[in-house]
């Protein structure tokens, strides 16, 4: 292969990655536009915390299976509407917004469940065969929750994990469970 074409090809795969990660952070720049904002709760749990918990030792079995459920974590970002009594800001729209930029960068719907008028979503970012990163949106009249769980993702192991853990919006990955 000639040389101007090698470059060509690299230079084509450099500004793929870096246009999918320019596409990434606009879901970051969401979190990040409310976090702080009254009526608004963010959680960001760091890479270095699932490495800390992943170290812990013992007999439990339990605990061992979701130890290794999160061993697999890199990142969790939660963002949730505590309240739309005083606020300005529309769940409905909030859901819509986050779905909508979530699907043209390439974000796969992977499940939708409606229940009476709660949208509950679904989607995956994968490489190859590895899921990278699973999105959770719940959108109703009066509720808006926002979970991004980053790493290599096992969803039988992140359905069990759900189980255990008390987050608000977190129990609707149970519903992966069924699938």
């Amino acid at each position: 292969m000639k040389l101007y074409q090698k470059i060509l090809l690299i230079s084509v795969c450099l500004f793929g990655a870096l246009n999918l990660s320019a596409q990434h952070d606009q879901l970051l720049k969401f979190f990040d536009q409310f976090q702080g904002k009254e009526g608004f709760t963010t959680v960001y749990v760091t890479p270095k915390m699932f490495e800390l918990f992943s170290d812990i030792e013992t007999n439990d079995k339990d605990f061992n299976e979701v130890s290794e459920a999160i061993s697999m974590l890199k990142g969790v970002r939660i963002l949730v509407l505590d309240s739309v009594g005083s606020l300005t800001y529309n769940p409905i729209k909030l859901y819509d917004e986050v779905s909508s930029a979530a699907e043209k960068i390439n974000y796969e719907e992977l499940m939708v469940v409606k229940d009476g008028n709660t949208d509950v979503k679904f989607l995956i970012r994968e490489q190859g065969k590895v899921i990278e990163e699973v999105l959770l949106l719940v959108g109703a009249a009066e509720n808006f929750v926002f979970i991004s769980l980053m790493g290599k993702i096992d969803l039988k192991k992140l359905s069990s994990l759900s189980k255990s853990m008390d987050i608000d919006g977190l129990d609707y990955l149970e519903e992966l469970e069924k699938y």
